[in-house]
């Protein structure tokens, strides 16, 4: 191709030099050079450099060719499975089945439960010495008498000047007089705790039994002291039994037989306690025994109404037996259901021993 390309140029050089005899007097423009590019020049300096040209053909790389983009690799995004709902212990199932609103009893006391509410009746349809207190305290209320709420705006009034007046209440409303018992739950100590007026006023309730001495004022308030069976179960809601027997088990019981289909037996969570014994008309504390395991019989309704307490050999060292209803009996109507009302206080007057011995002592109060 350069031999090529050099003997087109001499010849270019022969005609141009061959044409510089010519008469100026044409004017026209001889090109006398073919670039190696196929193109004409008139010298051969006007031609483009053959590297230059080649490097102006070249395409210029582009953005996407000169820069290598890294590969994406998609992570699928792991999925956390939604958290399972905790599984039921069998003692919370049951516990949630049983009744709000109910009436139990141990044979010797009877005591009205809503949630942790509780009343020995509903007033003022019982005599005087019904009891209201809630297992989340301590404190006992004792409905000792209705007061006059018009003798009552007056008395505190003579005494306190200060005291704001209770006329609203109504001059011919009788609310129920309230003494308030702060307690310790022990039963010994609050013995002590318990006013001896009481035996006053509500030893007419026990002339069947020859009265209550002072020795024995304590018996004035045992219903308060008698638990729920559903309050002890609910202490194993938590708990996985050691054992679940559902065969046909046959218990005797002072109030008849029972034919329980489940019991369930856990690892004792019990303290050691004085618990409420009765035997014929007298009612007495029996030291008893926690023991390392305890076990619950239910009755058809499901409802734990047989506790007893065993030895760590399965001995039963105490055992404790309830009947638990939704309804009760009331003014002759069978069957009443249990109202939470009946476990409110009534409306009322919180007052004293004192107050209470002044207001009977009144006009008002001897005729009432």
């Amino acid at each position: 191709m350069r031999t090529i390309a050099l003997c087109t140029l001499t010849i270019l050089l022969l005609t141009l030099a061959a044409c510089q005899n010519q008469s100026p007097l044409t004017g026209a423009v001889v090109f006398a050079v073919q670039c190696s590019d196929g193109s004409f020049a008139e010298f051969p300096t006007d031609c483009p450099a053959p590297e230059k040209r080649a490097e102006a053909l070249q395409l210029a790389p582009t953005i996407d060719s000169a820069i290598e983009m890294p590969a994406v690799i998609e992570t699928p995004i792991e999925q956390t499975p939604a958290p399972l709902p905790p599984i039921k212990k069998l003692a919370q199932s049951l516990l949630e089945k049983a009744p709000t609103n109910y009436v139990y009893s141990d044979g010797a006391h009877i005591v009205y439960a809503s949630g942790t509410k509780r009343s020995t009746g509903e007033w003022p349809f019982a005599a005087p010495g019904l009891l209201y207190w809630d297992t989340m305290d301590t404190t006992l209320n004792v409905w000792v008498g209705d007061v006059s709420a018009h003798w009552w705006d007056t008395y505190k009034n003579q005494k306190m000047s200060t005291t704001k007046r209770m006329g609203s209440l109504g001059a011919s409303l009788y609310p129920a007089g309230i003494i308030k018992l702060h307690l310790t739950g022990d039963k010994k100590q609050d013995a002590s705790l318990i006013p001896i007026e009481f035996l006053k006023y509500f030893q007419q309730q026990y002339y069947r039994a020859g009265g209550i001495s002072a020795g024995n004022i304590l018996k004035l308030i045992l219903p308060y002291y008698v638990k729920s069976p559903l309050d002890t179960f609910a202490n194993y809601a938590s708990e996985t039994p050691l054992e679940v027997d559902t065969s046909d088990q046959s218990i005797n019981l002072p109030a008849g037989k029972l034919i329980s289909i489940l019991s369930l037996t856990f690892t004792s969570k019990e303290s050691s306690e004085q618990r409420i014994v009765k035997d014929g008309e007298n009612t007495y504390l029996h030291a008893e025994h926690a023991g390392a395991k305890i076990k619950f019989y239910f009755d058809s309704h499901e409802l734990p109404v047989v506790i007893d307490k065993l030895a760590a050999d399965g001995t039963l060292l105490d055992r404790e037996s309830y009947t638990i209803s939704s309804t009760y009996e009331r003014w002759g109507v069978k069957n009443t259901p249990v109202d939470p009302r009946i476990v409110d206080l009534p409306p009322h007057i919180f007052i004293t021993t004192e107050d209470f011995d002044a207001w009977r002592d009144s006009i008002e109060g001897t005729m009432s």
